[in-house]
Parts: structure tokens; C-alpha cells; sequence
């Protein structure tokens, strides 16, 4: 702390979830005295880093707040007497978050197992088709319930 204003860095500031976070940082300066955001993230993410950065500029100008945002790729100089590091990155980028979050899979019960959906969902990318079942088994997770699965039915299954 310097001055009584906090140094807050941020790894991963070019997440779409940051400017949220500064929101809630300008909402409770009087409880949380930010003098400093360092936003930092690797070299992939500079583009959308400097998009957030000037966001949270502009919005702690709109605020009237006297917040210094700092953008970088330096880790270690963010970090640096840093009073508090909050992290807005995701393990995998953006490939792990539409595993995560665009399927549907952990809610609805279809029967076909959820890597079997996400090996088709990649094939699709690929514009690759997957052969019929009475050509043999796909492995979609069907043969294990009795009666749905026409090849485990085929066998007696």
C-alpha cells in the first residue's frame, strides 16, 4: 500500500470478466482504496488485453476515480508489491471454456455419453461424418441401456 491506495494486479486482465471486476472495485473505493489495477496476461491474449485496458480506463474516468491501469505482459513486474492479485484467466483458453460452457451435456440425460457428443461435435468442425451403427459400434454409450441401442439389441444385449 502506498499513499493508503492499494496495487491490485490481475493475471489474465485481458479476460471479458475484467471489466466486471473493475466495476466492482469502483463500486466499493470507499471500502477498497485502489490506487493501482496492473492488468497482465501472455502474449496471445495482448489484443484483447489492450480492448479491456482502455475499457477500464474510460470507466474509471467516468467514475471520477484516480486509478493508475497499468497493461502489461511482464508478470513479475505486476506482481511486484502488489497488495492483492486477483486472476480472471482460464486453464485450456478459450478451447476449455466452450467444453465448459456451451454444451449442455452435464444436465440432459440423452443416454449417449458426453465424450462421445464432444468427438462428434470435432468431427463436425472437421466436416467428418461418423458411419452408421449396423456398420458396428460408434461407441456412443447406448448399448448399456436394454432396448434403446439397435446393435446391443442385435446381439441380444
Amino acid at each position: 500500500m502506498v499513499n493508503g491506495r492499494l496495487k491490485i494486479a490481475t493475471i489474465g486482465g485481458g479476460s471479458s470478466y475484467t471489466p466486471e471486476l473493475v466495476e466492482g472495485f469502483l463500486k466499493r473505493l470507499h471500502e477498497l482504496p485502489v490506487g493501482e489495477l496492473w492488468l497482465v496476461d501472455v502474449e496471445e491474449g495482448l489484443h484483447k488485453q489492450e480492448i479491456v485496458t482502455g475499457l477500464a480506463e474510460r470507466m474509471a474516468a467516468r467514475a471520477g476515480a484516480d486509478i493508475r491501469i497499468v497493461s502489461t505482459l511482464d508478470r513479475r513486474a505486476a506482481l511486484k508489491d502488489a497488495d492483492f492479485v486477483t486472476t480472471q484467466f482460464r486453464v485450456g483458453f478459450l478451447d476449455a471454456r466452450e467444453k465448459d460452457e456451451r454444451m449442455p451435456w452435464d444436465h440432459i440425460d440423452s443416454g449417449v455419453t458426453k465424450s462421445f457428443l464432444w468427438r462428434e461435435k470435432e468431427k463436425s468442425d472437421r466436416e467428418e461424418t461418423t458411419k452408421d451403427c449396423s456398420q458396428g459400434c460408434n461407441g456412443c454409450g447406448l448399448q448399456r441401456w436394454k432396448g434403446v441401442c439397435a446393435l446391443a439389441n442385435d446381439r441380444g444385449v
